[in-house]
């Protein structure tokens, strides 16, 4: 109770519409769950996943829509603010001039920020998760415009999502199991990688 309480005080500092569940109303909610040992749960409606890529594809449209010019396969070489406090950035299509520089590079973003200077202290670690078979009681639901909500278990440190017609289980692993890709924290990730995956190590889990 004390991780659901902790929970629920650090939501309530922001605008998000949040209630406690007793053990009825999960069953309700998530029929799929083992109810052993659940006493209660923190439910926050407005949570949820989304596709990454399709998410992505749509701040690309929005964008687009407001005037933004998307320059693709355009990597950045090199950063420099300019007295003025505005940017140039150089790629190898020239050197852009901007009143405001973000950093959205994911694992790219050390590297980036390394060329304004400023050291962030992003680590790359190895995820992995695990997607079932089609389950009929999902594919039932599907059909009704229904899904499960998305399950996480603090003290478990893991979370379980529908996916399609089946469920996605991804653990977060300690300390003393966790890989960390030493040599992207040093040199950045190889050129080019993007969609590949890491070599899945079932055993560590």
């Amino acid at each position: 109770s004390g991780g659901i309480n902790a929970e629920y005080g650090r939501h309530n500092w922001h605008e998000a519409e949040q209630y406690l569940l007793d053990r009825d109303a999960i069953a309700q909610m998530h029929p799929l769950l083992n109810m052993d040992g659940i006493l209660g749960g923190l439910c926050t409606p407005g949570d949820g996943h989304t596709d990454p890529y399709s998410l992505t594809m749509a701040y690309a449209k929005g964008a687009r829509m407001y005037g933004a010019t998307l320059l693709q396969d355009t990597p950045v070489m090199g950063t420099r603010q300019r007295a003025d406090g505005t940017w140039e950035v150089d790629t190898p299509s020239g050197t852009i001039n901007t009143k405001q520089l973000v950093n959205a590079a994911g694992f790219h973003g050390r590297q980036i920020g390394q060329m304004a200077n400023l050291d962030l202290p992003l680590v790359p670690v190895h995820h992995q998760y695990f997607v079932s078979a089609s389950i009929p009681f999902l594919e039932e639901w599907k059909k009704e415009g229904r899904e499960v909500p998305a399950i996480r278990d603090l003290r478990g440190s893991y979370y379980v999502r529908q996916e399609r017609t089946g469920l996605l289980v991804g653990p977060y692993e300690g300390e003393d199991k966790m890989v960390i890709q030493d040599d992207w924290y040093d040199k950045g990730p190889p050129v080019g990688f993007g969609k590949e995956l890491f070599q899945s190590d079932l055993d560590r889990l």
